[in-house]
């Protein structure tokens, strides 16, 4: 799921520029993480029917272990986002506005309930939000 969702970032740039370079990369491997990070909290909803039918997921990999997993994953895509905007030249204004999804996504670590499906379904929902406050982050960056 992570690598074909992620791929928009580097087709995009493509598009608009000819190429593909670094700024596309590090675009599709944060993307790639975020979506690996709440597809894992997603599929915590279901772990007891794919391990009844055998279908193996990241939530059943890493089980308990999913909190570190989960801020290891996150943690790469802020770094990774930072890093973007940096290469892409944007303001200063860019760092302080990125606190916010960093915010966001570290809330969905320190609040995951595994054991919780309605509680992980919040926080995959939430992700709308990180997404919303990712791309106002960019945007304050071009002021």
């Amino acid at each position: 799921l992570g690598l074909t969702f992620s791929w928009a970032a580097p087709e995009g740039i493509a598009a608009a520029t000819g190429q593909v370079g670094a700024l596309a990369l590090v675009l599709w491997a944060a993307g790639f993480l975020w979506i690996l990070g709440y597809d894992t909290i997603y599929a915590h909803q279901d772990r007891a029917d794919d391990a009844m039918v055998g279908i193996g997921s990241t939530a059943l990999h890493w089980g308990e272990r999913t909190r570190p997993f989960l801020a290891a994953c996150y943690a790469g895509v802020v770094a990774l986002l930072v890093a973007a905007g940096v290469m892409a030249g944007l303001s200063w204004l860019f760092l302080p506005a990125m606190l916010l999804p960093a915010g966001l996504l570290a809330r969905q670590v320190l609040t995951l309930d595994i054991h919780d499906p309605a509680r992980c379904l919040r926080l995959f929902q939430s992700n709308r939000e990180v997404g919303l406050a990712v791309t106002l982050a960019f945007l304050a960056g071009r002021l």
